[in-house]
């Protein structure tokens, strides 16, 4: 209930002050120039809110009301990939296989777009699969069996073992 009724308030702030952009889920989640919204979408976040992370995460990642930086990014996107977050899970094996913010991976970005495959439905899942395939098929048998286990071993470990 406290989750909601922030996210309400951050809604209802950004909503007054025009200083809304579109949130990955649709609506209207992040200012434009920072302030008490982002202040309170960060305490959420580093309270456990997946949501709150990975809207963080696709904030930095897009230079969306804050500056733009891959690490950070990456950084919100693994809290919110450790909590299943399945778009979380997407973004980061999009972020290995462009090498934004880290090397290049293919394996641990297909390790990462297996487990977005898994979490994921609709239209996200497809996305999430069509994404898979395409670094599939830039990757040997072996390599695929080596992200196919890492994702594995990383379910196995409750997330915490997937870096």
């Amino acid at each position: 209930m406290r989750k909601f009724l922030a996210l309400l308030v951050i809604g209802l702030m950004l909503a007054a002050t025009g200083l809304a952009v579109a949130g990955p889920w649709g609506g209207d989640v992040a200012p434009q120039h920072g302030g008490a919204a982002i202040d309170l979408l960060r305490f959420l976040a580093t309270q456990g809110d997946s949501r709150a992370q990975y809207d963080l995460g696709f904030m930095y990642e897009g230079g969306k009301g804050v500056a733009q930086d891959y690490k950070e990014a990456l950084k919100w996107y693994r809290f919110a990939a450790a909590q299943r977050n399945g778009l979380a899970q997407n973004n980061l094996g999009l972020m290995y296989a462009n090498g934004q913010g880290v090397s290049r991976d293919n394996v641990r970005a297909q390790m990462w777009l297996i487990l977005a495959v898994a979490s994921l439905k609709g239209e996200d899942g497809k996305r999430a699969t069509e994404y898979r395939d395409i670094i599939a098929n830039k990757m040997t048998p072996a390599r695929i069996a080596q992200a196919t286990k890492m994702a594995a071993d990383c379910v196995a470990s409750s997330y915490k073992n997937c870096n």
